[in-house]
């Protein structure tokens, strides 16, 4: 369903099992279940994930970005 990704020391990218500071979550075509789950288990608003897969939305991180970072 979802990776999580982040650099190393030598700028490698690895792979994690639990999220961290500056890490990336990478979701592919999630479904609703999944979305629903994601927003639940980061503690992340659904409309910040929903609106992201909105075609007609443009690319943005609004400032709530701050407060969900680990």
């Amino acid at each position: 369903m979802h990776q999580i990704f982040k650099s190393n020391a030598d700028g490698k990218l690895e792979e994690l099992e639990m999220p961290e500071r500056n890490a990336w979550v990478n979701i592919v075509a999630p479904t609703s279940e999944e979305i629903n789950q994601v927003a639940e288990e980061y503690q992340i608003p659904l409309e910040f994930l929903e609106d992201s897969l909105d075609k007609d939305e443009s690319a943005r991180i609004e400032r709530m970005m701050t407060r969900i970072l680990f």
